[in-house]
C-alpha cells in the first residue's frame, strides 16, 4: 500500500513540477519579448529577479531529491540492520550460553 501512494506521490508531483516549468518558460518568454520591444531597466530588474527565483527553485528541488535519496538509503540500511538481527536471533535461539544446542547435554 505504501508503494502506491509513494508512486502515485511522485507522480503528482511531477506533474507539478512540469506545470510550474512550464509556467516558467511562459513568463519568461513574455518578459524577455517586452525586452525586447521596450529596452527598460525596470523591466530588466524584474526579469533578472525573476531569473534568481527560477534559479533558487532549482537549487530546492535538488536539495529536495538530495534528502529524499537519503531517506531512501537511511531506510535500505535500517531494514538491511534488522534483517540481520532477526537472523542471527534466529540463528542463536536455541543455542545455550556454552554455544551447545539446549536439547543436547
Amino acid at each position: 500500500m505504501m508503494q502506491d501512494l509513494t508512486g502515485s506521490y511522485k507522480k503528482l508531483e511531477t506533474l507539478k513540477e512540469l506545470e510550474c516549468d512550464t509556467n516558467i518558460l511562459y513568463v519568461l518568454g513574455v518578459l524577455n519579448k517586452w525586452n525586447k520591444a521596450k529596452n527598460h531597466d525596470e523591466l530588466k530588474k524584474v526579469i533578472d529577479s525573476f531569473l534568481e527565483i527560477q534559479f533558487h527553485i532549482i537549487e530546492l528541488k535538488r536539495d529536495r531529491d538530495l534528502a529524499l535519496r537519503a531517506v531512501s538509503q537511511y531506510r535500505e540500511q535500517r531494514n538491511k540492520a534488522l534483517n540481520e538481527i532477526q537472523e542471527i536471533k534466529k540463528r542463536y535461539e536455541d543455542r545455550d550460553f556454552t554455544g551447545n544446542s539446549r536439547g543436547s547435554q
